[in-house]
């Protein structure tokens, strides 16, 4: 389930919503575990049957892909 800024994973720990970023028709979404900082995350936004769901990342590509779109855009913030 996820809301504007919280979600609670598959594992039953709610997660801080602090980031979404679309590419190339796909929303990621970076999450914190308001608890234990360290505990980061990344997700994919995903619509089946008019309900929107997030699931973990296909391989180590996405997983870099997801991790370079999240530093360019905190870049470019900074800037």
């Amino acid at each position: 389930m996820i809301d504007n800024s919280r979600a609670v994973l598959e594992n039953g720990i709610e997660y801080d919503v602090i980031e979404k970023i679309e590419w190339n028709h796909q929303s990621y979404i970076y999450l914190v575990n308001p608890k234990e900082t360290e505990d980061i995350c990344i997700r994919k936004e995903i619509e089946e049957n008019g309900k929107t769901y997030l699931v973990g990342l296909d391989d180590q590509e996405e997983v870099n892909l997801a991790l370079k779109l999240f530093t360019e855009k905190n870049q470019a913030e900074e800037n």
